[in-house]
């Protein structure tokens, strides 16, 4: 069975933009997610067969702003970078309920 809700959404910054141009998407993935799950619901989701995924750790971080008055938090999580065979390109800001 393959569990859909593995890709929570994609990550959005200036570098993953200009990759998404070679077919190269960023996507935030659950904590418990694996290479070969990502895979497959990359796969079933979009359409297009996936030549490589890279798995990337986001570690916990505080940050404290001004003089210690404000302290901020970014959470633990995980990234995935996955690769498509060839020159294909997908539409990852398309809702799935369009598909």
């Amino acid at each position: 069975m393959i569990n859909l809700s593995v890709l929570k959404k994609p990550v959005v910054s200036e570098k993953s933009s200009l990759n998404m141009e070679k077919g190269i998407y960023t996507f935030q993935v659950a904590t418990n997610a694996t290479k070969v799950g990502v895979k497959q619901a990359f796969e079933k989701l979009f359409g297009e067969k996936v030549k490589d995924v890279r798995m990337i750790q986001v570690v916990k971080k505080i940050r404290i702003i001004g003089k210690g008055k404000i302290m901020t938090r970014r959470q633990a999580g995980k990234k995935a970078v996955i690769t498509l065979k060839g020159d294909k390109k997908v539409d990852v800001f398309q809702s799935k309920s369009s598909k």
